[in-house]
């Protein structure tokens, strides 16, 4: 049975050598290679693995420019994991069972875009499922499925590492029955699905006004692999990689403002309870007691009018 896979990611990878440990006849190999790697989250180096197991590599951008190498190759499966374009109807077509997708939600629950940042932000259990890939995005019939929790204490980075465990279980548990040419997947209930939209970097701004249990979800959902949520002080990016709810302490602020340090660790005032900042990044000085995170609107409109009115009077208009 020949094999193809094309991904960008860790879940790309499990599943390559998933199927390298199952022994399949793996003759091509597409990786994913983008102008700008920083816009992709948790890329990882398909070619390196290729390489040491002598398969046959072939980076890409666009995959559906390459749907004729796809049909030459004449697969019998070919893997589509871990990467958001949406193959065309000659890739689809090409290998003569099928193609096989992944998606790590509870299919036919969480279709779409950026999985693992929803299902920590709504704090949402999520399965590895590998799908028959047909013209309508995460809809196929279902070959396997493997759950798995998503607790509060999770972010994408505890995810993401949930989601690698279930493939390789969910892989384990399938590929000998591919190997025999068993071809069964069982069909989606169309009725219970729903679908996730899209997330982008910005969509990480915190807003310190928020409940606490609310930030807290928007910053483990923006962890990396993601680009990290973000705030600002003293008018430089303040990224914002863990966080952790206070519970206990009985202490009021203003919001947004350093209510205590702990060793490196912030305690800030949200609109609804406290939360702890342990690990961020930010230039320069790091924030003290009293020092506030964020902008305050009314102010940097002020402050802007003056500067507006300092330049109209120093050329004279």
């Amino acid at each position: 049975m020949k094999i193809g896979i094309v991904g960008a990611v860790n879940s790309t990878m499990v599943t390559l050598k998933s199927l390298i440990k199952h022994q399949f006849d793996i003759t091509l190999v597409m990786g994913f290679e983008p102008i700008n790697a920083e816009n992709v989250s948790g890329l990882t180096n398909m070619r390196s693995v290729c390489e040491d197991y002598n398969l046959n590599y072939v980076p890409f951008v666009k995959i559906n420019d390459h749907a004729e190498l796809i049909e030459q190759a004449e697969l019998d499966v070919l893997f589509v994991v871990g990467f958001s374009q949406l193959v065309c109807q000659r890739i689809i077509e090409a290998p003569k069972l099928g193609v096989v997708g992944f998606h790590p939600t509870d299919l036919p629950k969480g279709r779409g875009r950026a999985p693992i940042a929803w299902l920590v932000a709504n704090q949402q259990d999520g399965a590895a499922n590998f799908f028959v890939i047909n013209d309508i995005a995460d809809s196929g019939p279902i070959f396997v499925k493997q759950r798995f929790a998503v607790t509060a204490l999770d972010d994408a980075t505890t995810v993401e590492q949930k989601i690698l465990v279930a493939i390789d279980s969910a892989l384990d548990e399938w590929l000998p029955q591919l190997k025999q040419g068993i071809w069964a997947p069982v069909a989606q209930e169309h009725s219970q699905a729903s679908e996730y939209g899209i997330r982008k970097p910005e969509d990480g701004l915190i807003d310190w006004s928020l409940p606490a249990v609310q930030i807290d979800r928007i910053i483990k959902a923006a962890a990396p692999p993601h680009p990290g949520a973000f705030s600002f002080f003293k008018k430089e990016k303040m990224l914002i990689l863990s966080c952790r709810l206070e519970q206990t302490l009985n202490i009021q602020g203003i919001i947004g403002r350093v209510l205590k340090v702990e060793q490196e660790s912030l305690l800030i005032q949200t609109g609804k309870g406290l939360l702890w900042i342990d690990r961020y990044q930010c230039g320069g000085d790091r924030p003290k007691i009293g020092e506030k995170l964020g902008f305050d609107s009314q102010l940097e409109i002020y402050h802007l009018f003056q500067e507006l009115a300092a330049i109209k009077q120093a050329i004279g208009i």
